[in-house]
């Protein structure tokens, strides 16, 4: 026989583990599990809500399918057979592993392996990061990631692409679930040493001076402050546009220029920077921060834990 022929001859593994799934009753499973750690038909079949006789006939289909005795008699007990010992403790994870698959309510954030991903704002994801961080710091396989958002945010919860979106309320589709994470308002921000900028300027004052805001072309998505102005016909001397929140009052307070941030946000930044913080010259809704997720979500261990998380680390700044 040549060489290729030989090859040919040969089985390939693959197809024979594929034929030897085919032919198991994947149902007798979790029939053998219990036999193997209990050693014993009665309590096996009481385990698994089968008679004795049933289990008694299930451990010969066993045997039939394994080509093995598995269980033989070693006195007044059943001992395992080497092949049963190497297939108990694999066979017992592999079980136990299907069943947290399956299971919804069971997620252990020390154990679990996955990751979680927000879609939010960089100055949003400064705020709430922290505490996240500390309730993953003693994990082992968790890890959040943070992206931008954009105009398909809704798309990407239902699909998965993103597990939870922080965004103001009203930026997102209706269908969604959301919660409530808190509020806050829109300040006008300018260096400390910048004079133009006073309490009570006009608005007059504010259109005359340059202006420096948030801007992301790709993402086609508005900030609540350019949101604000547009609906009450209100153009700024825009000269300046940055793709990072954060970057803003770090550039502002080495100029003229001035720009329009969340309190909580600019507040945070004044213990390091040299900035002031006036009130805005026109009127402004506040901004109602939300927390959005899909329905399919909703109910996975999971996802609800890292919900939770979200809300502790909103409870450590409001």
């Amino acid at each position: 026989m040549s060489a290729i022929d030989v090859d040919h001859a040969r089985p390939i593994a693959g197809e024979v583990a594929q034929m030897s799934m085919r032919r198991f009753n994947l149902n007798m499973l979790p029939v053998l599990d219990a036999l193997l750690r209990h050693r014993n038909v009665t309590r096996a079949g009481k385990e698994i809500g089968l008679s004795q006789s049933a289990t008694s006939h299930a451990l010969l289909r066993l045997r039939d399918q394994l080509g093995d005795d598995l269980l033989i008699q070693s006195g007044r007990t059943l001992s395992l057979t080497h092949r049963a010992k190497a297939i108990a403790g694999p066979l017992e994870a592999a079980l136990e592993a299907i069943e947290r698959l399956l299971d919804n309510r069971t997620f252990d954030p020390k154990t679990s392996v996955r990751s979680f991903k927000i879609g939010t704002a960089d100055h949003i994801s400064a705020l709430l990061l922290p505490g996240i961080m500390r309730a993953i710091e003693d994990s082992t396989g968790l890890i959040v990631h943070t992206d931008w958002v954009d105009r398909d945010v809704g798309k990407k919860l239902r699909s998965g692409e993103l597990d939870v979106a922080i965004l103001p309320l009203g930026q997102v589709d209706s269908d969604l679930h959301m919660c409530p994470l808190f509020e806050d308002e829109l300040v006008l921000v300018a260096a400390a040493s910048n004079d133009n900028v006073t309490e009570g300027m006009t608005l007059d004052q504010f259109l005359s001076l340059p202006y420096a805001g948030f801007g992301r072309e790709m993402a086609d998505f508005q900030s609540f402050a350019d949101g604000q102005m547009s609906r009450s016909q209100i153009l700024p001397r825009r000269v300046l546009s940055v793709t990072e929140f954060m970057l803003l009052p770090y550039l502002i307070c080495r100029s003229t220029y001035v720009t329009i941030l969340h309190r909580r946000m600019a507040e945070s930044v004044m213990t390091t920077s040299p900035i002031k913080i006036v009130s805005l010259p026109f009127a402004a809704e506040r901004v109602k921060m939300s927390l959005y997720w899909s329905h399919q979500a909703d109910s996975e261990a999971g996802h609800r834990w890292f919900r939770e998380q979200i809300l502790l680390a909103r409870d450590e700044i409001c």
